[in-house]
This record gives structure tokens, C-alpha cells and sequence, in this order.
């Protein structure tokens, strides 16, 4: 058995349905799935939030999570061809390899990381 009770299995199932197809290419189509999920994660992240109300440091992943998801949304609402790999990574347009953690960003193939301020600047600067 993997450990996991009842109720953990559900989430993970639910997890893995509304995580379905987003290991390649982000449509306009799937927008609606991700800002479902962003609720979802908003949930989770205020239970998290009371958990740890009397702790003075803690992490909370789903706070991450959400602002992973809103770069995704963000680029593809700027107009890019995003596919998400692992890693916490998205490649844009084939080329161009985004942090979702953190506004940086490289050449596909470079190792060089550079810094953008928004998924519009950086698509009216760098992609356009």
C-alpha cells in the first residue's frame, strides 16, 4: 500500500485529473482548468494558513503553486505558445525557458539567466 489514507488519495486523484495534459502545450482552452485550479489551491493555501497560525515560519506550497499558475495563464494570455516541462519550468514559443518561481529567464540551449519584469514586457521585448 503507498501509505496514503482515504482522503489523501482523493486529493491526489483529483490532483493528477486537473493536472492531466498540462506536461505539453497550454491552450486557451485549458485557461478555465488552471484558474480552477488556482481556486482550489487559494483553498488549501488559507488551510494551510490556519495550521500554522501559531507558528513564526513555516512554507506554503500552494501560495507557490498559484503563483506558478498565474505565469502560466499570464504568458499565454500575452500570447505565447507555452509548454510546461518539469522542473518548474515553461518553454515559450520552442525558444525561450521561463522560471515559473522566479521572473528569469534563458536561451533554450544558454546558461545564462536573465531577468524580464512581466510576461507582456517580456513577450513585446524579446519574442515580438
Amino acid at each position: 500500500m503507498s501509505g496514503l489514507n482515504g482522503y489523501q488519495l482523493i486529493q491526489r486523484m483529483n490532483e493528477a485529473e486537473l493536472l492531466q495534459g498540462f506536461n505539453g502545450p497550454v491552450t486557451q482552452e485549458q485557461l478555465a482548468i488552471l484558474e480552477e485550479r488556482i481556486e482550489q489551491e487559494k483553498k488549501q493555501s488559507k488551510a494551510c494558513e490556519e495550521r500554522n497560525y501559531d507558528k513564526m515560519q513555516y512554507s506554503n506550497p500552494h501560495d507557490k503553486e498559484i503563483k506558478r499558475l498565474r505565469t502560466i495563464i499570464d504568458f499565454v494570455k500575452a500570447g505565447a505558445s507555452v509548454e510546461r516541462t518539469n522542473g518548474g519550468l515553461i518553454t515559450v514559443n520552442g525558444k525561450y525557458i521561463i522560471s515559473l518561481a522566479n521572473p528569469k529567464w534563458r536561451v533554450k540551449g544558454k546558461n545564462t539567466w536573465y531577468w524580464y519584469k512581466t510576461p507582456e514586457q517580456f513577450m513585446s521585448k524579446y519574442v515580438k
